[in-house]
């Protein structure tokens, strides 16, 4: 895989771009390399020709341009937080959509309706579109929040199917295992059992610090960073617990701890690769976090109560965990066999 040049970086199908020039931090989105490129070049002369017509300050009293409300969101809101590049991302599609000279007072719910529309057409999924307005929503709101937009228009937010949840056979594990193993992927075979076995994000798993977050007394890891904001502890597996304590060693010691210092699409490239040997290339569901998936699956499946699964997962709300409950078929047989005549009775 070509490295990308500096201030690029690949998210999905999309390149997402960061300039930063004086302390003044512009972001967005492209299509291609090449686009990313060229867009890269235009935030930067933006940021060091600030009297341009096309990005000039606001008047005081006056609308902002969607692109100034998401710089002043980024820096207001998103800097330093988790899933800042994400929401910056979604934000860069939507500001990329409108034109960053677009006056956030014009944006009412009909010019919305019509982003709705051609996200649809790009196909993007219910949950996908929810993402994108939500990020539009906060661009917005700070506008609001600072008197650069008089009403908040109201945005549509689309009803997301649970759909499926997708988890791993033992053999496709197996399988799974050893394709990368025969390729000497061994960083990417450690990441596996680790994920398949803790259900963690992989942010978190990037951010497990050796000197810190492993109780090796009692044989468990503490995850401080979760999405939800929940600290939690997770006992390991001897499998989980091995990788851990190997890696302490060949990689903790030089990189300040960190065991796994790899950005996703790192994995990303590989589990491709893998997927595509075993026949899925088509399924669309067999992803990286279908391994979180699997470890609360089989969590149920083996009669783990979903309180406690709820606690391993790092759920804040039970809700999010209750998607697994159906998967417990043995619990749903019990409660059917009160039903049932007893012998006694026959």
């Amino acid at each position: 895989m070509a490295k990308l040049p500096q201030g690029i970086r690949q998210r999905g199908e999309s390149y997402f771009v960061d300039v930063s020039y004086q302390g003044t931090r512009r972001t967005g989105t492209a299509k291609t390399v090449e686009e990313a490129i060229g867009l890269r070049a235009r935030l930067d002369a933006e940021l060091k020709n600030p009297s341009t017509p096309t990005e000039a300050t606001p008047e005081r009293g006056g609308s902002w341009t969607i692109g100034h409300a998401l710089d002043r969101t980024v820096e207001m809101r998103w800097r330093g937080t988790r899933g800042s590049e994400t929401a910056e991302l979604n934000a860069g599609i939507a500001v990329e959509y409108f034109g960053r000279t677009r006056k956030v007072d014009t944006i009412d719910t009909e010019a919305i309706d019509g982003f709705v529309s051609a996200l649809i057409k790009k196909g993007n999924a219910d949950a996908t579109i929810n993402r994108k307005l939500a990020a539009l929503s906060t661009m917005l709101r700070t506008a609001h929040e600072r008197g650069k937009l008089a009403q908040m228009p109201k945005l549509p937010r689309r009803k997301e199917s649970r759909g499926r949840i997708r988890f791993l056979t033992d053999d496709e594990e197996t399988n799974g295992l050893r394709l990368l193993t025969q390729w000497g992927k061994l960083d990417a075979v450690d990441a596996f059992e680790v994920l398949i076995d803790t259900g963690l994000r992989f942010g978190e798993l990037m951010r497990i610090d050796g000197n810190r977050d492993i109780d090796h007394k009692h044989r468990a890891l503490s995850v401080w960073e979760s999405k939800a904001d929940l600290p939690r502890t997770i006992p390991l597996t001897q499998r989980a617990y091995t990788v851990l304590k190997r890696r302490i060693t060949t990689h903790g010691l030089h990189n300040k701890g960190t065991l796994f210092p790899y950005h996703e699409q790192w994995m990303r490239h590989d589990w491709d690769r893998m997927k595509d040997a075993m026949g899925l290339v088509d399924d669309d569901q067999f992803v990286i976090h279908a391994l979180r998936h699997t470890f609360a699956s089989r969590l149920v499946q083996r009669g783990v109560a979903i309180q406690v699964v709820q606690q391993l997962l790092g759920h804040k709300d039970i809700k999010m965990t209750m998607r697994y409950a159906h998967l417990s078929p043995a619990n749903l047989s019990a409660a059917i066999a009160v039903l049932e005549p007893s012998k006694v009775n026959a």
